[in-house]
């Protein structure tokens, strides 16, 4: 597997040229880049397998330069000590990325994950989901903050694309986690843990948040808040979920004040 790794810190090439080297004998570093032009350069001459792509350089970002391609037959994983609206965003568009300094083991899971990811097409509009929630994050003239249009849950069957507000509830098990949606998708599962979506989707938390150790509920399809010694949650599919006591307090002052 042919690689490139695109990043305008030369310690970060260094770093992750040597665990390539080290751990994945079978994925060769063809080229090098430490900004948008050379990277798209490297990418253009290498027709890399694999890129891995930092998001904030001196001359624009990783987003800017997988535009400013005129077509793209690669997997991509994003390398980036960036803020955590961008990570949230890559995370709801369904691509890996990794956080500087790379860890052995995540850097390992996602090269699995690029391998095993064939559909060049399915990336471009997980790409599109990327832009569109890190472009409502971080627009700042909004009088208040939306959920992005869209979001990716990559599962066993393949990447399902649909809006935040059509989730009703998530219920976590382990390493998985269920979404319980609005309309004809009923429910989809997901192979990331309860505790990943919870930290993807914080900048939400006024609207999807944390219940209960196992739940996550979106505030917008509570239909009644059951008090009591054990609190509950009636949901708009007439399901109830329970509310843990740790986030009893924090679940009342959102939803009576």
């Amino acid at each position: 597997m042919r690689s490139v790794i695109i990043d305008d810190e030369h310690d970060s090439h260094i770093a992750l040229g040597e665990q390539l080297r080290r751990n994945h004998p079978d994925l060769e570093v063809v080229g090098s880049g430490y900004n948008v032009a050379e990277g798209r350069q490297q990418i253009l001459e290498q027709r890399p397998d694999l890129v891995f792509l930092d998001i904030d350089m001196p001359d624009g970002t990783g987003f800017d330069l997988i535009e400013s391609l005129p077509e793209r037959h690669f997997q991509l994983i994003f390398v980036t000590a960036y803020n955590q609206y961008a990570q949230t965003a890559i995370r709801l568009g369904a691509l890996d990325y990794l956080l500087k300094p790379v860890d052995p083991k995540e850097l390992k899971f996602a090269i699995g994950q690029a391998k095993m990811q064939q559909l060049a097409q399915v990336q471009l509009e997980q790409l599109q989901v990327i832009q569109e929630t890190l472009n409502t994050l971080t627009d700042m003239h909004q009088a208040s903050r939306r959920l992005p249009p869209r979001m990716a849950i990559p599962t066993a069957e393949g990447v399902h694309f649909f809006p935040p507000e059509d989730i009703i509830r998530l219920e976590g098990t382990g390493n998985y986690t269920r979404f319980f949606l609005r309309g004809e998708q009923s429910h989809l599962i997901a192979s990331q843990s309860l505790g990943k979506y919870e930290t993807d989707l914080k900048p939400y938390r006024q609207t999807i948040m944390r219940v209960h150790k196992s739940h996550m509920v979106n505030l917008f399809q509570v239909t009644r808040l059951i008090k009591g010694e054990r609190a509950k949650l009636e949901l708009s599919d007439a399901t109830v979920v329970p509310i843990g006591r740790k986030y009893r307090a924090a679940v009342e002052r959102v939803l009576v004040g």
